[in-house]
């Protein structure tokens, strides 16, 4: 829609947008255009690890997006704030729309923004955790302090004031003694309370979008539940979650809509009930087949998917999925398909050519 262009001060243009609920949706929080990244390799081969993936983020929603391990998740979530590897190659569009007032917002163009004027948003606006809070905390700083480094950052406030700040985020996020444990060293803490202390800090500026990179992986079974009994919770807290995992079951559980990844494609989107009650693209069917179910005859026999996610060097035109996929004809290796809707009416979208076929 077209908007009239301020200045905010921040040495550049942006659009205004007004709200607008006539469809009944929540309002856009974060859309991602055509995002890719890639990386260079030996003997000019090029590793598409993200190939133009586009979804959106709304307000009060949780998205969650899954697949196997090589599927691009990660590298996704890094490059919407720019922390992708120095070596990658990123293009695409990332607009988050901060609200200014009530019924305004001002569209950002996180993709074309320096690094000086990115700064204000990582944290303040769009914060994330990552799955390994170890490798991410300063191991000879005291937790304390590092989430009063985050804080102070952002905000002008003493010293005092931040710790006193920490010390109570630190408590909110189910610390124990959170002034004793303040003072420790990340090697002193668990793993589910190292995680809790990445929360916390994320948490430090209140952001509206929460970017939660499969924060419970390294945790024993306890520290998960734990976890993710706490990211139900903070729903109530922020504007939206975008939570990376490989775990079904957690996205089941805890997500309003589902981005399913494969070899750095998006294979299909939906909200969280239509994808779990009627999948459309055949790796998600296999994905949804393999999780275990109590209320399965003992004697039936978990599905499973053949082979690897092989690395897209160089991929031909056609889909990605092609060489695992039990339903593969000739017409799939011929063109790459695209995102097309599977439901009408709905935010349903798959790219299997043969999915009106396969549903009936």
């Amino acid at each position: 829609m077209s908007a009239p262009f301020q200045n905010f001060g921040d040495g550049s243009n942006h659009a205004v947008i007004q709200e607008s609920n006539s469809d009944g949706k929540p309002d856009s929080l974060l859309e991602i255009k055509d995002l890719s990244v890639k990386f260079m390799l030996a003997k000019n081969d090029v590793l598409h690890a993200v190939d133009k993936v586009s979804f959106v983020i709304n307000r009060n929603e949780v998205v969650g997006i899954v697949g196997e391990s090589g599927s691009g998740k990660t590298l996704t979530s890094l490059a919407i704030l720019k922390l992708t590897p120095r070596l990658a190659t990123v293009a695409g569009k990332v607009t988050y729309f901060k609200r200014i007032s009530s019924g305004e917002f001002k569209s950002v163009p996180l993709d074309r923004f320096p690094e000086r004027f990115l700064k204000r948003y990582r944290g303040s606006e769009i914060a994330m955790i990552f799955q390994d809070p170890l490798s991410s905390l300063n191991p000879v700083q005291k937790v304390g302090d590092q989430i009063v480094e985050a804080i102070r950052l952002h905000r002008r406030v003493s010293k005092r004031k931040a710790w006193a700040r920490a010390v109570e985020l630190m408590g909110q996020v189910g610390i124990q003694s959170p002034e004793t444990r303040a003072h420790d060293y990340p090697h002193q803490l668990s793993g589910g309370m190292r995680q809790r202390v990445m929360i916390a800090m994320a948490l430090s500026m209140e952001p509206k979008l929460l970017i939660a990179d499969e924060p419970t992986t390294l945790l024993d079974e306890i520290s998960q539940m734990q976890i993710i009994e706490m990211m139900k919770q903070l729903r109530t807290r922020l504007s939206s979650i975008l939570y990376i995992t490989h775990d079904l079951g957690v996205v089941a559980e805890l997500c309003t809509k589902v981005v399913v990844m494969y070899a750095g494609r998006i294979m299909e989107i939906g909200d969280v009930n239509t994808i779990f009650n009627n999948p459309r693209h055949p790796y998600t069917k296999l994905l949804i087949e393999s999780i275990p179910r109590i209320d399965k005859a003992k004697s039936n026999r978990l599905a499973s998917i053949p082979g690897n996610v092989t690395p897209p060097i160089n991929p031909k035109s056609q889909c990605r999925f092609v060489d695992r996929c039990p339903y593969a004809i000739q017409k799939c290796r011929e063109s790459l398909p695209e995102l097309e809707p599977a439901e009408e009416g709905m935010d349903h979208l798959t790219s299997c050519i043969r999915w009106r076929e396969l549903a009936s």
